[in-house]
């Protein structure tokens, strides 16, 4: 008895591989690996979320961000497939944390004052700045 399933994830998409060997598998079998493959990558995706948001929310408070990032550096020495789905979920929101301390608003933006700008306006009307 021969077979693999492989199911791929996305936010949006689902994706099945099924692999067949020589031997005469039933299909209603297979039907059966490929569901519980599926499930097990819906629990996945959910614990991995489940950590994630954790992970966020603490450092959305700035707790223990020396403690995360030294524990990040302890996670990053283990081979991306070893890592458990808590560990990938605590790098992924680490690295998230850091990105929006990168992020710079500026809500005193003066976009809309182009727009009234006699340079930018269109001979049609219609007011394209391009």
């Amino acid at each position: 008895m021969k077979a693999s399933v492989k199911v791929m994830r996305s936010y949006d998409y689902c994706h099945f591989e099924i692999c067949l060997g020589d031997d005469d598998m039933p299909i209603q079998l297979v039907d059966d690996i490929r569901k519980e493959a599926a499930r097990l990558a819906d629990r996945a995706v959910i614990q991995y979320k489940q950590a994630k948001k954790h992970y966020q929310n603490v450092l959305n408070r700035g707790c223990r961000i020396k403690e995360y990032r030294k524990e990040a550096e302890e996670i990053l020495k283990i081979s991306e497939p070893d890592r458990t789905p808590r560990q990938k979920a605590q790098l992924k929101a680490l690295a998230d944390y850091e990105f929006m301390l990168l992020m710079r608003y500026d809500y005193q933006d003066d976009w809309e004052d182009r727009w009234d700008q006699e340079e930018y306006d269109d001979p049609d009307g219609c007011d394209i700045p391009f």
